[in-house]
């Protein structure tokens, strides 16, 4: 983080109950998420770690520091999305997941399990991708929530869909155990060398690139919505997307702790840009309809900090995404839908699933 100005005591804010060492212990351990693994399809998870404060399990769900229900009858609920869905640069316990599981379990007395399925980078159709080999291998879910947005935008400007420049170092990189043993003051050798070039690339933010990256969203994003129609139908399952926020909107500067790390590349500089647009334009103009908005979630009228760097989410922020997510699953419907039910595939049609006809281009 000395690249950009910043230690680790600029962190401490968004951890008021830890010590400095703890919070050093955090960012440290949260490092395993670099240790990356084809899946399924082809996108990156996460391999199975165990570490105090960042713990990822056989079936790669990160834990959520709780342990699971062995009811047969409990509500599984599966998590999908990119970094902040895994939570990266806080604890098991203050992930999005864990709080939502909390809440859960503690003010309607439920048997719900919530698993976090979240991984670096992915966008909206890598986490449907996963449900859809979750379910293919028998790993289904009552109610599969989606947390995208950034990455969608981030990825829209051009390149392979979901993939940046340097994955491919990232990827090396997780299988040397080497890396995660690095103090924190000397990581700064270890970033790929494509990200200072990033910072030399002119940004494009005429109409005609926000129309663009919009039309790319809207093609990644219908892609992602044709796949799950079809795990709704042959699955049972109930799936539920939100928009996450972002700094770029609805913040105010004092409530972003490292404003400058994530402001490297033009990516990141456009990615802010199109969330800015999308206050504008409208979320349903560009990811059309049945998705909840937490791109407003009345940030601006707190005073604690909210974002670690402008993407990622502090344990408070992750604290009112958690609530705000279990304020609209607290219906009648969730009550029905958690009594428990079981989950099969018929098996004769699952071949549909993978069927590229089934599916817009993208």
């Amino acid at each position: 983080m000395s690249l950009v100005g910043h230690d680790i005591n600029d962190l401490q804010p968004a951890f008021p109950d830890r010590s400095v060492n703890e919070v050093e212990q955090i960012v440290h351990d949260n490092r395993l998420c670099l240790r990356r693994s084809y899946e399924g399809f082809g996108y990156l998870a996460i391999r199975q770690c165990d570490s105090q404060f960042f713990n990822i399990g056989s079936d790669g769900s990160r834990s959520t520091g709780r342990e699971k229900s062995q009811s047969r009858d409990f509500c599984r609920i599966h998590s999908y999305g990119g970094s902040t869905t895994l939570g990266e640069n806080v604890s098991d316990s203050e992930t999005v997941s864990s709080q939502l599981e909390k809440l859960l379990n503690s003010k309607d007395n439920l048997d719900c399990s919530v698993f976090n399925y979240g991984a670096g980078n992915h966008t909206s159709l890598h986490s449907t991708l996963r449900l859809l080999f979750h379910c293919l291998s028998g790993n289904i879910p009552n109610i599969a929530i989606f947390l995208n947005g950034y990455n969608d935008l981030f990825y829209s400007s051009g390149g392979e869909d979901g993939i940046a420049d340097f994955f491919d170092q990232i990827l090396l990189c997780s299988q040397d155990l080497t890396k995660y043993e690095t103090r924190l003051s000397d990581l700064v050798s270890k970033i790929p060398s494509s990200i200072s070039r990033f910072n030399e690339e002119r940004v494009d933010l005429s109409e005609e690139m926000t129309l663009d990256c919009f039309d790319n969203i809207r093609r990644r994003y219908g892609t992602a919505l044709a796949i799950q129609n079809h795990i709704e139908e042959f699955f049972d399952v109930k799936v539920i997307r939100f928009i996450e926020p972002s700094a770029a909107v609805f913040c105010r500067p004092d409530q972003n702790l490292l404003p400058k790390l994530f402001e490297y590349g033009t990516r990141g500089r456009i990615a802010n840009h199109l969330y800015r647009e999308l206050s504008f334009v409208g979320l349903e103009s560009v990811f059309g309809k049945h998705l909840h908005s937490l791109l407003d979630v009345g940030q601006d009228r707190l005073d604690i900090p909210l974002f670690l760097d402008g993407t990622h989410f502090t344990p408070q922020m992750n604290q009112i995404l958690a609530t705000k997510i279990y304020s609209l699953l607290n219906n009648k419907w969730f009550k029905q839908k958690v009594s428990g039910r079981s989950k099969g595939v018929r098996r004769s049609d699952s071949s549909e699933l993978t069927n590229p006809n089934n599916y817009p281009l993208f």
